[in-house]
């Protein structure tokens, strides 16, 4: 197995190409299965281009077709341009790309491990394989943008203010799209001054339009302005 190098990453991104299925359930709750690839991977997860049609914010599994392992996880970001690329996260990250990292420190215990290789029987209830992989289409390479990792430095370049639009449900249940601000209180952190009531634990997709990504949000905190009667969301940004 390579060994890495220590970065100032959360865990180190290397290159690493491997045929993946994603397998889930769709917006109208049918299940899907689908072929796909990595891109770069670390620890916690990894950058994939696939043929479904996923969104941030949606629980999937991924099976890493060399080691026959199945791991539950989230979209964090996905590519405006929809050119296939998405930004997923582990929910258990013990040993499952094969490859040695830095730190033994990132990995969880090895009883987790097999607790999360059962994924594979949860996939195979909540997605059964006889529901046929989506035929492969040609995937378009795209330049190569770590989105999540620059994502400080873009913070701090813009003033800590990003114009985004942003999508969720509303408090009384209805879908909504509106433009807003994004004002950063660090990296994992951020400020929405919406016109809409969000809940708590709600999931946003936040869209930056300039960078071509969409990433995912949970609402941690709510209040409403008198000032401005717009509502102050705190939201908790998932995978970067």
């Amino acid at each position: 197995m390579p060994v890495l190098k220590r970065s100032n990453r959360r865990s180190s991104r290397i290159p690493f190409v491997a045929s993946i299925v994603i397998s889930g359930k769709d917006s109208s709750g049918k299940p899907f299965r689908a072929p796909g690839e990595t891109i770069d991977v670390n620890v916690h997860g990894a950058k994939i281009r696939t043929t479904a049609n996923v969104v941030a914010g949606m629980e999937i599994q991924v099976t890493l077709a060399a080691r026959q392992r199945t791991r539950a996880a989230q979209v964090v970001w996905e590519s405006i341009s929809r050119n296939g690329e998405f930004g997923i996260e582990l929910r258990a990250t013990a040993d499952f790309w094969g490859i040695r990292f830095p730190t033994e420190s990132h990995y969880q215990s090895q009883d987790e491990a097999r607790q999360a290789d059962t994924q594979i029987a949860v996939s195979a209830q909540s997605c059964p394989h006889d529901v046929p992989i989506a035929p492969a289409e040609k995937f378009r390479p795209q330049p190569e943008s770590d989105f999540c990792a620059d994502f400080p430095n873009m913070v701090e370049a813009s003033s800590q203010r990003i114009p985004v639009r942003v999508t969720g449900i509303s408090t009384v249940f209805a879908p909504f799209e509106e433009a807003t601000v994004f004002e950063s209180e660090d990296h994992k952190q951020a400020v929405l001054l919406l016109s809409t009531m969000v809940a708590v634990g709600a999931k946003l997709r936040i869209i930056f339009p300039e960078h071509d990504r969409v990433i995912a949000g949970r609402v941690k905190r709510t209040y409403k302005l008198r000032q401005t009667q717009k509502w102050n969301v705190g939201v908790e940004l998932l995978g970067v």
